[in-house]
């Protein structure tokens, strides 16, 4: 009977130190995150958490490295340190509508009025006539021949094509300065400096 006693009174005395051990543990640990939440440069570390099983790491999901960069075209071209001049009849309606057109679209443009278009197609190098449009622009020593949508003008200043320019034939209906502001049913096609034509986008 004194033996079942004293071991009792044994695992008693055990339990009350393991729950006290515990607790020295549980406050250490507490002190621990308190002194880590007060020191900024040990931060990306508490934010590493466990939720519902998978590990969140707030400071490396929210990291430069992590962040959509911009891409090396997209940020080397600058528009407003060039100026598109767009030479165009002093009549023509749908001249005027793509030219406002293309300074909503970041452009800065500088309008001249001819009745001689003929002439300063021939002279940019736009010779063949079924290449040609109404209007004709220059940008950076490239020619942009009626109504090309503005994206394939930011396209060609990016990557910098070795062609004379961009062309829109005729005058395409649904075009931006036409009937629609967004580009349908025609193509666009890239002007070499020989004449040659190859597609440059098909809307």
């Amino acid at each position: 009977m004194y033996s079942s006693m004293h071991t009792r009174l044994c695992t008693v005395k055990m339990m009350s130190v393991s729950v006290v051990m515990l607790s020295i543990w549980g406050c250490s640990s507490i002190a621990s995150v308190e002194a880590t939440a007060d020191d900024p440069t040990t931060l990306s570390g508490l934010n590493q958490t466990v939720v519902n099983g998978l590990t969140t790491n707030t400071a490396t999901l929210n990291s430069p490295a992590n962040s959509p960069e911009q891409s090396d075209d997209e940020s080397t071209l600058d528009l407003a340190a060039l100026t598109m001049t767009v030479y165009k009849s002093p009549t023509c309606g749908c001249c005027s509508g793509w030219v406002e057109y293309m300074k909503e679209e970041g452009f800065t443009v500088n309008s001249v009025d001819t009745d001689d278009m003929s002439s300063i197609k021939t002279q940019l190098g736009l010779t063949a006539p079924q290449l040609r449009s109404c209007h004709t622009a220059v940008i950076d020593g490239y020619v942009i021949e009626g109504h090309v949508p503005g994206n394939d003008v930011k396209r060609l200043l990016s990557e910098r094509a070795d062609i004379l320019g961009l062309t829109a034939p005729g005058m395409p209906m649904m075009s931006p300065g036409m009937a629609s502001r967004i580009p349908k049913d025609y193509d666009v096609l890239a002007v070499d400096k020989d004449g040659g034509t190859q597609l440059w986008s098909a809307y």
